[in-house]
């Protein structure tokens, strides 16, 4: 088998060759072969081909020069791996008859240096017949409406993620896919006619960022009937990071943006956003049990956060009966059937009364009392607008994550932003600075206020601030005034997410850290603007999901 990593790779030559050709596009359960040997600033992607010939699930590899991270990987694979086979294809940028010309050379010389290498003779009619067989290998969007998936390649488990949260079909169309040649000429008989052939179809085909002329990447999305778009990109490939910054201003299609290293890490964070985002553009059918109770008034929100799981039952008239906010254990499922529970006690109620319930936060897929699951996203989003219909900006900072959501004018989702996977800025960033300084919560909370001296505190790694704060205490610098640095440690990383989509008044704050006046008082200094902060801002999630229930039932 010849694994290969590109679109622009002559799969249909190993073809020739009796070979499996196979496209590489699989996620590294982690990195920790290929960092050995590599820098950590190079792309995921490289980083998780490195980590496949390391471990040998890959024997033979044909590279193409897409970048100066492929280069790299060959270089170290070539040199540590030790694969069965590798070659390195150099790819032109273009697609002149110079190009053509000189692909074509390198398509035969690639031919002529496997033919030495395995003994084999390279069949046309086989390479043909698989032309043939993956003519239609979803190149162009097909006419139905579907999510057009862009950008950078996603590995195998990364699509079926995003596939799962769509009620749409996603098409395709990132820089691996697709692929399909016109038919190949009868009289086309030896490798020198079939590589020039085969050069010009390859080079022809819809373009990649690597390519000098991107026009037919725009022109894609003119060909489908795509309801939004969700671009993908790798960490520290540039190229794609580009195109997204055009796209966004150039489009007034739904878009939103996932970063992966190419690894099963983040799944649930990246699942939330492509859910979230399929939420906002094309509302899906509401889930529903069968058997439930029609003597049920009520409805009831469970939202299953990272550090706590608070849930709501709210009556017909949208009065809220009762609420609860329990810590998350170990378990989600149980933290949920608790916050039930007690909710329950609280209004008198038994489940019976209750007619619906949604579910939602990281947690939500695996609370047993849910009808439907709704993302944190909207139900954020639907519950900041209950509690005030002028609102147009939500800031929430929960304990795992920061997001930023725009609303219109009738409390749609209309973007939204979420940190990438990090604890800086969150809630679990102020526990463990609390741990550090041995303070409670609500002891660091209150200290908060309280400062003379404005020290600084960096907001870009938690792990960075926890090193700065025990320098910081070792220097007998006082607790309020770390405690102040810490608020604007999470300000900042705060600020930096909502400067990147437009802001707009009023602007509410939810989640726990909203309860926390010195890093509410922090965000509005950097901001210049008052935040709302409204007594129920902790159970805005929940909000959110009892109104969902409501909805569901009328």
């Amino acid at each position: 088998m010849i694994t290969y990593i590109c679109r622009y790779a002559p799969a249909a030559i190993i073809a020739g060759f009796s070979e499996n050709a196979e496209l590489f596009n699989s996620a590294a359960e982690d990195l920790s072969d290929a960092d050995g040997i590599s820098h950590q600033n190079m792309c995921g992607f490289s980083r998780a081909l490195i980590a496949a010939a390391m471990e040998k699930k890959v024997s033979g590899l044909l590279l193409t020069s897409c970048c100066d991270c492929i280069k790299r990987a060959f270089d170290i694979i070539s040199g540590y791996a030790d694969p069965d086979y590798i070659y390195m294809l150099d790819l032109p940028r273009c697609n002149t008859q110079c190009a053509e010309t000189y692909y074509a050379e390198e398509l035969l010389r690639f031919i002529n240096d496997y033919k030495k290498f395995s003994g084999r003779q390279f069949d046309v009619k086989k390479a043909a017949a698989w032309l043939k067989y993956h003519k239609k290998d979803g190149a162009e969007p097909a006419g139905r409406q579907s999510i057009a998936l862009l950008g950078a390649r996603v590995s195998d488990s990364l699509f079926e993620n995003l596939e799962a949260r769509s009620h749409l079909p996603l098409d395709d169309l990132t820089c691996s896919a697709g692929g399909s040649t016109d038919e190949m000429p009868e009289d086309i008989t030896d490798a020198e006619n079939f590589s020039r052939w085969y050069a010009s179809q390859l080079l022809a085909q819809r373009s990649c960022m690597r390519m000098t002329d991107c026009s037919s990447r725009r022109d894609i999305l003119k060909k489908g009937n795509f309801s939004g778009v969700i671009y993908n990109t790798i960490k520290f490939c540039d190229f794609y990071n580009y195109e997204f910054a055009d796209l966004k201003d150039e489009t007034d299609m739904p878009v939103t943006k996932i970063e992966t290293d190419f690894t099963k890490g983040s799944s649930g964070q990246i699942g939330t956003r492509a859910e979230a985002f399929m939420e906002s553009v094309a509302p899906k059918d509401s889930r529903t049990r069968t058997g439930i109770s029609p003597a049920g008034k009520y409805v009831m929100g469970v939202d299953s956060g990272s550090t706590s799981t608070d849930a709501v039952i709210m009556d017909e008239g949208k009065n809220i009966v009762a609420y609860c906010i329990i810590p998350t254990g170990a378990r989600a499922s149980e933290s949920a059937e608790k916050a039930v529970s007690a909710v329950l006690d609280s209004s008198g109620l038994h489940k019976k009364d209750i007619a619906f319930t949604v579910a939602t936060g990281y947690g939500r897929s695996g609370i047993d009392p849910g009808d439907r699951t709704v993302t944190e996203i909207t139900c954020h989003a639907r519950g900041a607008y209950f509690l005030d219909p002028h609102v147009r900006t939500i800031i929430d900072i929960g304990g795992q994550d920061s997001k930023v959501i725009a609303l219109d004018e009738n409390g749609a989702v209309k973007s939204f932003l979420m940190n990438d996977k990090c604890a800086a800025g969150t809630g679990r960033f102020l526990e463990t600075m609390a741990r550090v300084l041995e303070l409670d919560m609500d002891t660091m909370t209150a200290n908060g206020l309280e400062w003379d001296e404005d020290l600084t505190i960096s907001s870009i790694c938690t792990v960075f601030a926890e090193s700065e704060v025990v320098s910081l205490i070792a220097e007998n610098k006082n607790a309020p005034d770390i405690i102040h640095g810490l608020n604007k440690s999470v300000a900042s990383k705060t600020v930096s997410l909502v400067s990147r989509i437009p802001l707009k008044e009023k602007v509410m704050i939810t989640g726990g850290v909203a309860r926390n006046p010195g890093v509410v008082k922090a965000i509005e200094d950097q901001l210049r603007i008052s935040l709302l902060v409204s007594p129920r801002a902790q159970i805005c999630g929940a909000l959110g999901a009892a109104l969902t229930a409501r909805l569901q039932i009328g």
